[in-house]
């Protein structure tokens, strides 16, 4: 998750972010054949090989298509704690036959960071007509404790309008068995979206921040043009 920024020169390919906790590097040569062969390395300690060689037909895939929610899993079935310990099932944080929006995002996510502000305008712009949004956290402590406290702060630095929950640790094989509703927990953040009904009707994996204006752009409208037909079938 996040963006990446590098150089292209004389054939070597780098490009690296800092996340706040680590630096993630890629480092590359392209060879005569088109082939990309070099070294991706995270903290100190990790690193391992990638290849890449062109495809002609490479193509972005629909983020909408590749997680899934299981059609027996309800809003009533998922129960977390908030930041203050006390249990809140997400079927009572918005009156029935009101659309929401179901968040599962990390304080620690970059990606998240750009998601939040832009679920948060869409508080604004929505709620009065009835949406609703929850977040779901899945952190990196261990502890409840901690992983509260990292929420309370996110909440309260970012001015965050609408609930976020603790939900478990980041790893995502952790976080499908702690949601216990997706197929699997492939990216952060994850937005689910459901209808007045109480289905969810469409799964939006990892999220375009602005740093991409054109798809930034795209993403913002489909996202519209699903919450305006959810609000027009409550």
């Amino acid at each position: 998750d996040g963006q990446l920024a590098g150089t292209f020169e004389n054939g070597r390919l780098r490009l690296s972010r800092f996340t706040g906790g680590s630096g993630l590097l890629y480092d590359g040569t392209l060879e005569a054949d088109g082939t990309l062969i070099g070294t991706f390395r995270s903290l100190a300690h990790h690193a391992e090989g990638f290849t890449a060689s062109p495809d002609g037909n490479a193509a972005l895939p629909d983020l909408f298509e590749l997680t899934k929610w299981k059609k027996d899993v309800g809003l009533a079935d998922l129960t977390f704690r908030n930041f203050e310990g006390s249990e809140v099932n997400l079927a009572d944080l918005a009156p029935d036959g009101s659309p929401r929006l179901v968040y599962i995002m990390g304080t620690w996510c970059h990606n998240c960071a750009d998601a939040t502000n832009y679920l948060s305008q869409l508080h604004e712009q929505y709620a009065d007509r009835g949406l609703s949004i929850v977040g779901l956290a899945f952190e990196s402590p261990e502890d409840f404790g901690e992983q509260a406290e990292n929420v309370r702060t996110y909440v309260l630095r970012k001015s965050v309008p609408f609930p976020i929950l603790v939900a478990g640790q980041r790893d995502k094989g952790k976080a499908t068995r702690a949601l216990g509703a997706l197929d699997k927990v492939r990216a952060f953040p994850t937005i689910a979206f459901v209808n007045p009904e109480g289905e969810v009707v469409a799964v939006h994996q990892g999220f375009v921040g602005p740093a991409a204006p054109e798809r930034h752009a795209e993403l913002r409208h489909q996202f519209t043009e699903r919450i305006e037909s959810m609000l027009a079938g409550k």
